[in-house]
């Protein structure tokens, strides 16, 4: 089978995926203003879907130029990691270092995860809150503005970038601020933080989650240490193409649409493979309610 690796239908596809982005995100904004009180948290929930499905499309201009420019990609990126408070370009950085260290001691996930606390119920919720990551991005906010950050596997040139962008976001949080008491309107906490901390946060955690846990995490061979999950398409096009994470590991470049090709190749060397995302959290979450006296191996949880 000869495989292709076209770069303008990369960008092409990207387009499409961005406009669709943009057209239910816009849908579902324009319900949250629409409607009034409970029945506001049907679109704020869709809505927190799409800011999840954002950061799926910033792990692919990550990994891709999609239009022509990098300075251009970097901006896009930008807006898209904007309300999930996320940095285009640590998170570049950090996902790079990712993929050259993963399963070795110094790999490091760039979201602040805490695997080592998926022990228990409470513990699995207090992951799929992601606060250790808006913690953290405050952090940086913070440092950054007082021009004092710092920032372990991030190339220091780097590294103003990143400071930028982190003083962007600051103020995004303060124009926000100052127009919710000025205006006295709730607004940005219907349209941006209620989606965010409802469905956002667990959803992006959700997505993440399956990618190594469970895997060798000792191995640097990525058909022991990475899994892949067969899914819909629809679901494909959420995850954007996470879910062939095995495949993704083994060609970084290779087109997210184009992903299922690789698994083809390569699907009877994968050792952790799952028919389904409802299949692996069956399996997650029969192991987490189990283990109640003993902790979760993050190596072998199943």
């Amino acid at each position: 089978m000869k495989l292709t690796n076209n770069f303008s239908e990369k960008s092409n596809y990207f387009a499409l995926k961005l406009l669709i982005l943009v057209i239910l995100s816009t849908t579902f904004i324009s319900a949250i203003l629409l409607v009034s009180g409970s029945a506001k948290l049907v679109p704020q929930i869709l809505l927190g879907l799409m800011l999840a499905h954002s950061v799926e499309l910033i792990h692919e201009l990550g990994h891709h130029v999609l239009f022509f420019s990098e300075r251009r990609n970097r901006w896009l990126g930008v807006v898209l990691g904007l309300p999930m408070l996320v940095s285009f370009s640590r998170y570049k950085a950090l996902h790079g270092f990712h993929h050259r260290a993963l399963g070795t001691p110094d790999d490091k996930e760039s979201f602040n995860y805490s695997y080592e606390s998926i022990t228990s119920l409470p513990g699995f919720l207090l992951h799929l809150s992601m606060l250790g990551h808006y913690f953290n991005s405050l952090n940086l906010i913070r440092a950054s503005v007082l021009g004092e950050i710092r920032e372990e596997n991030v190339p220091s040139s780097i590294l103003p970038r990143v400071r930028n962008e982190f003083r962007l976001m600051a103020a995004f949080l303060f124009i926000i601020l100052v127009l919710s008491i000025f205006l006295q309107t709730s607004i940005f906490l219907n349209i941006w933080l209620i989606p965010l901390l409802l469905s956002a946060g667990p959803a992006h955690a959700l997505i993440e989650l399956p990618e190594h846990l469970g895997c060798d995490n000792k191995t640097t061979n990525l058909f022991k240490n990475t899994r892949t999950i067969r899914t819909s398409k629809f679901l494909n096009w959420y995850v954007n193409g996470n879910n062939f994470h095995v495949e993704h590991h083994i060609n970084p470049s290779w087109s997210i649409n184009k992903l299922s090709e690789l698994h083809n190749q390569f699907a009877l060397e994968i050792e952790h493979l799952e028919p389904s995302y409802s299949a692996f959290y069956r399996k997650f979450l029969s192991n987490l309610f189990h283990r109640k006296e003993n902790p979760v191996n993050l190596n072998s949880p199943f």
